[in-house]
């Protein structure tokens, strides 16, 4: 590990003619955007449900009972991580992530996730900014076990 991932220096990637600094994302800085989207998705369902109900005794009854069952814990962290994988959640970290050195908006970031000719430089900064390394891996030939009688 070098200094540059301990300080998590931001590093500058070059995508077509424009330059971007990205440090790797913090957990807090992943988790918490993703967890309040899956907190106002799951609020917006029962919105929507309550709404179907006329008896406003029974809609009330439904919404605290529904509130009480409000994802926490393992099950929020769960409803984070399909939206993190999403493709919607790909760009949500790509914007998170270069928006925290750059003067960027989310439709610029939608640009420039849509023009394929950039398709590796976007993943790259992408997997930078969760943590994996960019290293290029030597293959190694598989080493065969064959045995000569």
């Amino acid at each position: 590990m070098d200094i540059s991932n301990i300080a998590n220096v931001p590093i500058e990637f070059s995508i077509g003619a424009n330059k971007y600094k990205v440090s790797r994302l913090s957990l807090l800085e992943l988790f918490a955007e993703f967890e309040s989207e899956a907190k106002k998705g799951y609020l917006s369902d029962i919105n929507e449900m309550a709404t179907t109900i006329k008896d406003k005794t029974e809609k009330l009854d439904f919404m605290v009972r529904m509130m009480r069952d409000m994802p926490s814990g393992k099950r929020l962290e769960d409803l984070a991580k399909d939206r993190m994988n999403s493709m919607s959640g790909g760009l949500q970290v790509l914007y998170t992530s270069l928006k925290k050195h750059n003067k960027i908006t989310l439709d610029e970031v939608k640009n420039l996730s849509s023009d394929e000719s950039v398709n590796t430089q976007v993943a790259a900064i992408v997997e930078y900014a969760l943590g994996n390394d960019l290293r290029q891996k030597e293959e190694k030939p598989e080493e065969t076990s064959e045995k000569k009688v």
